[in-house]
């Protein structure tokens, strides 16, 4: 799994982007980080963790870096730029685009598809 901060108390940005946007499916949170107030999506064969961090406490943006497999990637690159996010793509694999956002808070997603 991977973990990325968040603001804490902006759970709903959280799931607008990384739900809604994104598409990840969220999962349940074990009763044992109830009181946490994590976020926890399915990513591929793994979880994507969301936990709330302080900004004094979070790394740099370039230090924050996930990559996602999304099945629809211009459908959801789309999505993203109707929600004002600005998108950089890149072409560096063939057959397999690859384009790059920040999320809400500062962190860096890699977006692609997953292989052939």
């Amino acid at each position: 799994h991977v973990a990325l901060p968040y603001s804490p108390g902006a759970q709903h940005h959280v799931r607008e982007f990384y739900g809604a946007l994104l598409g990840l499916e969220e999962l349940p949170i074990p009763d044992a980080f109830d009181d946490r107030a994590l976020v926890w999506f399915a990513a591929g064969t793994g979880e994507l963790h969301l936990i709330p961090e302080p900004s004094s406490a979070r790394a740099s943006r370039s230090d924050r870096h996930v990559c996602l497999s999304v099945d629809r990637v211009e459908e959801t690159l789309e999505r993203l730029e109707a929600a004002d996010y600005h998108i950089e793509r890149y072409d560096l694999l063939p057959e397999r685009p690859q384009a790059f956002v920040h999320d809400p808070f500062g962190n860096l997603v890699e977006l692609t598809r997953p292989a052939p």
